[in-house]
């Protein structure tokens, strides 16, 4: 298996994490096993994987609510 990243292409991702071992975690080689070939797509995973997720809004809360309570009826 072949690995490319900032313009290289190394046997495997230990030999890469060698190289760059900036890029020796386990986001890293998760970022690059979708496709990230450069840092900056690897930092922008790892950034992206760690944003909570948004809380919904009371609206939304209150109408699954509602929802709930019109089946159970």
């Amino acid at each position: 298996m072949s690995i490319r990243f900032a313009g290289k292409e190394f046997e495997s991702f230990d030999a890469m994490a060698r190289e760059f071992p900036r890029y020796a975690f386990h986001g890293a080689r998760e970022a690059i096993r979708r496709g990230a070939t450069t840092p900056h797509e690897v930092e922008v995973f790892v950034y992206n994987r760690g944003k909570p997720w948004p809380k919904p809004t009371p609206k939304a809360v209150a109408s699954q609510t509602i929802k709930h309570r019109k089946k159970a009826a």
